[in-house]
């Protein structure tokens, strides 16, 4: 029996499609920690870095297409870096050909 980092006290994970469950609440966590990570990283060093003391002046912002497409283009790569873990555990959890106990309920 593992533990996990980010396993959340006092539930027990008993069914294949729980796991899958819990494993993309971890991947989401990961995920948004090191977002976070780098995001103030790169704001800290800006901030240090490009100071007002250290003698840096205002310099006009021009559009750059390649720094637009950059900032578009990770968050997108994230979306679908998380999408398919998160589709297959969806997919897993409506495949009814192998479970354990079946319902029927009649319509009324």
């Amino acid at each position: 029996m593992s533990q996990k980092t980010f396993a959340a006290t006092g539930v027990g994970v008993s069914t294949p499609i729980a796991h899958g469950i819990d494993d993309l609440r971890a991947l989401a966590l990961g995920t948004c920690v090191l977002v976070a990570i780098v995001a103030f990283a790169v704001m800290l060093y800006s901030v240090v870095r490009h100071r007002r003391s250290s003698g840096h002046g205002t310099k006009p912002f021009h559009r750059s297409l390649a720094v637009e497409l950059t900032w578009t283009a990770i968050p997108c790569l994230i979306v679908a870096a998380t999408a398919y873990p998160a589709m297959r555990t969806v997919i897993d959890a409506m495949d009814t050909a192998s479970a354990d106990v079946m319902a029927k309920i009649p319509r009324s």
